[in-house]
C-alpha cells in the first residue's frame, strides 16, 4: 500500500497546578494531536437484490439466479470465497387494492418484497470500477453502503502516537521555554479516543453524487478511494523545577 504523506495536528495547552500542599511540585500539561493520511487498500461493499411479485416461487428464483450471477461475476475477478458474504433474507408480505374493470371495484392483491444482500470486500481497489457496475449491469438494483478503510489500521496508529508524542515534547519544550519555565520529568501520559471514520457511502445515490468530494477525486475515468487519517491525541504532564 502506498502511504502518501504524514500531517501531523497539534492542539497544545498549558496548564499550571498549584497544590495545595507547599511540597508539592507544580505541573505542566500539553496535549497533541497526530495524524498519518494513507491510501485505503480495502473496499467493502453491500449489494442488493430486490424484487416484487404475486408468485413467490418466481420471485425468489429470479432473485436467486441474479445473486449466484453475481457470486460468480466477483470470484470471476478475482474476489476470493472468504470476502464474500450473503447478508440476510426478507420476505415481506403485502397487500393492495388494484381497481378491476370486469367488476368495477377495487381487488385485494397479495404480493411479496423479496430482498437479500451480500457484501464483497475487495483486497485490491482498483478492481472498484469494474465490481460496482459489473454487478449492476447483471441486475443488482441495491447498493447500500460503499466503505474504503486501511488493512493496517493498527500500524498506521501506532504511527501517529509516536508523532503525537513527539510533537508534544516539542511543543512543551517551546511553550516552557517562552514561558520561563523549567520542565522535569514526564509524571502522566495518557491517550485520548479519537475516531477515525472509513470513507464510505450509504447508498449508491449518494456515492455517485460525492465521489469527487474524496480527496483525490477522479483518476482519469476510474474512481479513486483518496485518503483516510488515522488519528492519534496524547497528554503529557510534566513537573516543574
Amino acid at each position: 500500500m502506498k502511504k502518501i504523506f504524514l500531517a501531523v495536528c497539534l492542539l497544545c495547552s498549558l496548564s499550571v497546578f498549584v497544590s495545595a500542599k507547599e511540597n508539592e511540585k507544580q505541573q505542566f500539561r500539553v496535549n497533541a494531536e497526530a495524524e498519518v493520511k494513507v491510501t485505503p487498500d480495502r473496499a467493502s461493499m453491500t449489494f442488493g437484490v430486490y424484487y416484487k411479485d404475486a408468485d413467490l416461487k418466481k420471485g425468489r428464483s429470479q432473485m436467486q439466479k441474479v445473486i449466484a450471477d453475481a457470486l460468480a461475476f466477483c470470484r470471476k475477478n478475482g474476489v476470493q470465497e472468504k470476502n464474500l458474504k450473503t447478508d440476510y433474507i426478507s420476505v415481506s408480505p403485502r397487500y393492495s387494492n388494484k381497481f378491476s374493470k370486469s367488476s368495477g371495484y377495487d381487488k385485494e392483491v397479495l404480493e411479496y418484497d423479496l430482498t437479500q444482500t451480500f457484501t464483497v470486500v475487495l483486497e485490491d481497489v482498483s478492481k472498484y470500477d469494474t465490481i460496482l457496475y459489473g454487478l449492476l449491469e447483471l441486475g443488482i438494483n441495491k447498493v447500500e453502503n460503499i466503505a474504503f478503510y486501511s488493512s493496517q489500521v493498527r500500524k498506521y496508529r501506532d504511527e501517529a502516537r509516536l508523532l503525537a508524542v513527539k510533537a508534544a515534547k516539542e511543543k512543551a519544550t517551546l511553550l516552557s521555554n517562552a514561558a520561563g519555565v523549567k520542565l522535569g520529568k514526564v509524571i502522566n501520559l495518557s491517550e485520548d479516543s479519537v475516531y477515525t471514520p472509513y470513507y464510505g457511502r450509504n447508498n449508491f445515490a449518494n456515492a455517485s453524487q460525492n465521489m469527487t468530494q474524496y480527496e483525490g477525486g477522479y483518476e482519469g475515468e476510474g474512481f479513486s478511494a483518496g485518503q483516510t487519517a488515522i488519528k492519534a491525541s496524547v497528554s503529557l504532564v510534566y513537573e516543574i523545577d
